[in-house]
């Protein structure tokens, strides 16, 4: 508001102080002609008097016009007699003998119609002399009768500061109806930059104000179906990057059931190997379902509650085969509450969605076999970890799966969980991804790490409350 109404009035002040500036040098200029015009019309009328000018004449005179008047002799060379007597001089003012001495030596002009300015009884007056026969006629007048500019000086003054008060209160009345708009119309704008695109109803008279609240109100709708279409394609993207995962999935499925299927020999050992091959395949029907689920966005009525043990005896089973065929040694551990040695039991437990985690472990597990190729280690540790907070005590699940391999390159060690990095020739990089992706959407979590010559991958899961 003081950016509107500074200037205004600035404006306002200077153009009054210059108009009265003016007015004052038009208004002297004015006085100055009138007083002349005044003191020559007096001063011929009084040459030309018939009566003699006596001293009660000068006087009446002096209160008729105001003038003041003084009469000295006239010597031959223009000037009054130096040595004026108080008797030889009649004059309306009460002069001293300087002041008479003064007026005597100043040369007179008969033709002169120009006044003259001097200073007499400490003030200053305008001067005018006549010749009237032997005597010298003179007419003055104060200056400070003539006071028309200064009063043209105030006028405007005045008038510029009443004006400035009026336009002031106007303009802060007019700008605070505009400061309240704008301010409604920064809080909408703050409103939509934190993501709120509500349609909110035009306020005010028709005016620039109003137009430019109708184009923030069209940004805004623009900005809306923007976030929108920017959602859409997020989850286009989504499915395209499930559908890349289920594809990774069903590979690695699909190759546990190859394997499984090539080592049946028609003995009585075919009905377990078709039953883990079948199991595999179980697993990629699983993860077609959650694909098609999300592509609906319905959520996932096929969750499959497990135990902890029925979760790491399916993943055993699945990846035995391909560990046989590798010739990889595959060491399983379980450690119950209260214990850090491994032992061979696992505590009944009910987890939510068994399928998800047996699909994250196997994928960790046929990672790691890659991992140490032919003749390595690959152990499985299952785990219960307590966490206590305000209300109560939970129990999370936790799988290590551990490889002597030589770890992950040092290029991907701190992308390894990011859609699309892999150092495999036909890889895709998404199996870890989804692996976290899984992870989080259970509410758990999944980390790695690089310990005395062994590579970890660490998986956890919080146990549901209806567990016993």
């Amino acid at each position: 508001m003081r950016q509107f109404l500074g200037p205004i009035l600035v404006c306002v002040l200077a153009t009054g102080i210059l108009v009265a500036s003016v007015s004052k040098w038009a208004a002297d200029r004015a006085s100055l002609r009138a007083s002349r015009e005044r003191l020559l019309a007096t001063g011929k009328l009084l040459s030309a008097a018939p009566f003699p000018l006596t001293p009660s004449v000068l006087q009446q005179l002096h209160a008729l016009t105001g003038l003041d008047l003084v009469i000295l002799p006239w010597a031959m060379d223009g000037q009054a007699t130096e040595q004026v007597t108080s008797t030889a001089m009649r004059s309306t003012l009460a002069l001293n003998p300087s002041e008479i001495e003064t007026l005597g030596r100043i040369g007179y002009d008969e033709d002169s119609t120009e006044p003259r300015t001097l200073k007499l009884s400490e003030q200053s007056m305008r001067l005018l002399a006549f010749r009237q026969e032997e005597q010298i006629l003179l007419l003055l007048e104060k200056e400070s009768i003539r006071n028309d500019g200064w009063l043209a000086f105030m006028l405007p003054i005045v008038t510029g500061m009443l004006s400035s008060i009026a336009i002031g209160i106007v303009a802060t009345w007019i700008a605070a109806k505009f400061a309240r708009r704008i301010d409604h119309l920064k809080m909408e704008v703050g409103a939509i930059a934190k993501g709120d695109f509500s349609k909110r109803p035009l306020i005010g008279p028709a005016d620039d104000i109003q137009s430019l609240q109708g184009a923030i109100h069209e940004m805004s709708l623009q900005l809306d179906a923007s976030q929108k279409q920017i959602a859409h394609n997020e989850r286009a993207r989504l499915i395209h990057l499930l559908a890349s995962g289920l594809a990774h999935e069903l590979r690695n499925h699909l190759t546990g059931a190859r394997l499984a299927l090539q080592t049946c020999d028609g003995g009585t050992s075919d009905t377990e190997a078709i039953s883990v091959a079948m199991r595999q395949l179980d697993l990629a029907e699983g993860q077609i379902r959650r694909l098609l689920a999300v592509r609906s966005n319905q959520a996932n009525t096929a969750a499959t509650p497990m135990s902890a043990q029925q979760i790491t005896e399916s993943v055993v089973d699945l990846v035995r085969p391909m560990a046989t065929h590798r010739q990889i040694q595959l060491d399983v551990f379980s450690s119950p509450i209260g214990e850090s040695s491994p032992t061979t039991t696992l505590e009944p437990s009910i987890l939510p969605d068994g399928e998800a985690i047996v699909g994250v472990l196997v994928n960790l597990v046929m990672n790691s076999m890659e991992a140490v190729n032919v003749r390595g280690t690959v152990e499985i540790v299952c785990s219960v970890r307590k966490s206590e907070d305000a209300t109560n005590t939970r129990r999370a699940w936790v799988w290590s799966v551990r490889d002597n391999g030589p770890g992950p390159d040092e290029q991907i060690r701190d992308s390894m969980f990011e859609p699309f990095v892999t150092t495999k020739p036909e890889g895709v990089g998404l199996g870890l991804s989804m692996c976290k992706r899984v992870a989080v959407a259970l509410g758990g979590e999944l980390n790695w790490d690089r310990r005395e010559g062994w590579t970890v991958f660490e998986f956890s899961v919080y146990e549901s409350e209806s567990s016993s």
